[in-house]
C-alpha cells in the first residue's frame, strides 16, 4: 500500500511539474519536430569513477532547419552511496560557430522495488552571452526485463544570469525505452516535449530522441 502511495505521489509530481509549467509561457508562434541522435562511451574505473563521452547531432526537421553538433565530455565519482558529482565540458556547433559550456552535477539515485528514482541538480555556464542555468531533472526508470527498461522524466531549467530577475526559461517532459541488444551495447527511443518561455522567441517542441550506448 505504501508503495503505491509512492508511486501515484511520483506520477502527480510529473503532471504538475509538465502542466504547471505551460501555463508560464507566453505566446509560442509555432511547434517545431526535431531530431536528436546521440552516440555514447562510457568508461567505469575503480568501481566509483567513470569517463564518458557523448556525440550529439540535432536536427529541425521543418521551419528554419537548423543542425546543432555537440561534444561532451564528462568525469564522474561516487563519493557516497547512490550519490555522484560530475564535472562536464560541452562544445556546441551551430551555424558552424564554436560555443563553449561547463557542468556540475549533483546525482541521487534510489531503489523503490522494480523502480529506480533519479534526481540531478546541475549548474550549467554558457560562454556565450555569460549566461548561467540551474537544472533540476526527475526520473523513473523499470525494468521490464533484463534486457528492457523504460523510463519517464521531466527537467526544467532556471535562468539566473541576472540574479535579480532570474527566471525560468524551459520545460522538457519526456520517455524512453532502452534495449540492450548486445553485451554492454544499448539502443535508446525517446519522446520529449520540450517549451520555452520568459525568452525572446519562445518555441514548443517535439524532439525524436535515438541513442547508442556503449559500455565498458
Amino acid at each position: 500500500m505504501k508503495f503505491n502511495k509512492y508511486l501515484k505521489l511520483i506520477f502527480i509530481v510529473f503532471a504538475i511539474l509538465s502542466v504547471s509549467i505551460k501555463s508560464y509561457a507566453k505566446y509560442v508562434p509555432y511547434n517545431e519536430l526535431e531530431s536528436w541522435n546521440s552516440i555514447n562511451l562510457k568508461y567505469n574505473f575503480l568501481k566509483k569513477f567513470k569517463l564518458s563521452y557523448e556525440g550529439e547531432a540535432r536536427y529541425e526537421l521543418d521551419y528554419e532547419k537548423e543542425k546543432t553538433y555537440l561534444n561532451s565530455l564528462t568525469f564522474g565519482y561516487e563519493f557516497l552511496n547512490n550519490v555522484e558529482v560530475e564535472l562536464s565540458y560541452r562544445i556546441k556547433h551551430k551555424d558552424l560557430i564554436p560555443r563553449n559550456e561547463y557542468f556540475v552535477a549533483l546525482n541521487y539515485a534510489i531503489d523503490i522495488r522494480d523502480f529506480e528514482l533519479d534526481y540531478r541538480f546541475m549548474y550549467q555556464y554558457k560562454e556565450k552571452n555569460y549566461e548561467t542555468y540551474l537544472r533540476n531533472k526527475f526520473k523513473l526508470e523499470y525494468d521490464i526485463s533484463k534486457k528492457f527498461s523504460t523510463s519517464l522524466y521531466n527537467e526544467t531549467f532556471y535562468n539566473f544570469t541576472n540574479l535579480e530577475f532570474g527566471e525560468f526559461e524551459e520545460s522538457r517532459t519526456g520517455i524512453a525505452i532502452e534495449y540492450e541488444f548486445i553485451k554492454d551495447f544499448e539502443f535508446e527511443l525517446g519522446f520529449v516535449y520540450l517549451s520555452e518561455f520568459n525568452v525572446k522567441k519562445p518555441k514548443l517542441a517535439r524532439l525524436i530522441k535515438t541513442g547508442l550506448t556503449y559500455s565498458f
